[in-house]
């Protein structure tokens, strides 16, 4: 008989964001294939349609309920708990270590304290699984990164930039492995060529979110209403669709994408809010003809479906996956939104020829399709068998 593993599953879970979202059932998927599994997760609330299965124990982190001053020692004392219960820590993929012009090195903080308690007292492996280092400017932040990373067993990053950063701080360089995201996990599906002029667009509020320049808020917001206002007078077949990632939370996409409807008042606008049903709204995501966008997973979704991408830069994970597509050319910089015009006027001259251009692109995609359940099980094999 197979002894029972318990594993803590670390992650942004819970928080309306249909990126975590699919990862977090990506993932759960692939652990419950092992023999005698028991999952706990930290969420901050719980909603329909996590899923649900004897195996899986949600714990609902108290600290939305807390004053100020204790949430910080309630945040930590709940993962050092969590992961003293369990026999194997994973971070599960999303750009997990990084820091924000507001927040700093709060987050980095947490895992650093939670990792160093863990090797002093319970030593539980510590895997990462198809994640991201983000920016990291303080000095603070960066001694922290460089301890979480040496206090764990296995790094696996899924893009060349965050490997390179992983191995530049860790001692041991054998312990570090390049993968993918794991949304790469779901199957790459050829686009059925169509006549329909569908546009995806992932927008949300950069500034005062990820930057702390809310003086250029208002300017990011009339440039993405102008944009969008124009694309919309360029053609009349064309629908532009705004896709919100985030509900209540971050860039608070869907309150974004609402008021961009209301303020530009056109039904050949549409916006698709957030739900928590991921199947549902990646279907709508495959109907689109090219997407245009910010969260990284609406790109890579889209990518997995045959559509054409062009990502906005708001932070280095968008630029790292479009340069391991190849497609660094059809990524623009937060500021330079109105660039996408010119784009669109290639898509809409001559589509065949505008596809063609991502013919490489898609083929890496099916590459790195085919890697994904390879390395993701290799990586868990050797501690769950």
């Amino acid at each position: 008989m197979v002894n029972l593993k318990k594993i803590f599953l670390w992650g942004y879970y819970g928080s309306k964001n249909v990126g975590d979202d699919l990862l977090l059932s990506l993932l759960l998927d692939a652990l419950l294939q092992y023999e005698n599994v028991k999952i706990q997760i930290i969420v901050p609330q719980l909603y329909d349609e996590l899923e649900l299965d004897e195996n899986i124990d949600y714990l609902i982190n108290p600290i939305a309920a807390s004053s100020q001053r204790f949430k910080f020692l309630k945040n930590i004392s709940l993962y050092i708990r969590t992961v003293k219960n369990n026999d194997l820590v994973i971070f599960g993929g999303g750009t997990s270590l990084f820091e924000t012009d507001n927040t700093k090195y709060k987050s980095l903080l947490v895992k650093y304290i939670v990792l160093l308690i863990n090797v002093i007292f319970f030593k539980r492996p510590i895997l990462h699984l198809g994640v991201g280092i983000g920016n990291v400017k303080t000095s603070l932040g960066k001694f922290c990164l460089g301890k979480i990373l040496n206090y764990s067993d296995e790094i696996n990053l899924r893009e060349r930039k965050s490997y390179e950063k992983a191995l530049s701080y860790t001692k041991e360089s054998s312990k570090v492995s390049l993968g993918n995201d794991l949304a790469y996990l779901q199957s790459f599906i050829p686009k059925i060529k169509s006549e329909t002029y569908n546009i995806g667009m992932s927008l949300f509020q950069y500034y005062g979110y990820i930057s702390n320049e809310k003086s250029k808020a208002d300017v990011f917001y009339e440039n993405c209403k102008n944009v969008i206002q124009e694309m919309l007078n360029k053609d009349t077949r064309l629908h532009i669709h705004l896709f919100a990632f985030q509900k209540g939370k971050g860039g608070n996409d869907e309150d974004f994408n609402f008021k961009l409807k209301a303020d530009l008042t056109n039904p050949r606008l549409h916006v698709h809010p957030y739900s928590s049903d991921t199947e549902r709204f990646v279907e709508d995501i495959k109907s689109m003809d090219l997407c245009i966008g910010m969260r990284l997973h609406f790109l890579i979704l889209s990518v997995l479906h045959g559509i054409p991408i062009i990502g906005l830069n708001y932070q280095p994970k968008i630029k790292n996956e479009l340069l391991s597509l190849g497609l660094e050319n059809f990524c623009l910089e937060i500021d330079d939104v109105l660039t996408i015009l010119s784009f669109l006027d290639s898509f809409i001259e001559d589509r065949d020829f505008f596809y063609l251009m991502y013919a490489d692109s898609f083929n890496e995609v099916k590459s790195k399709n085919n890697q994904a359940s390879n390395i993701l099980s290799s990586l868990l094999s050797s501690y769950l068998q």
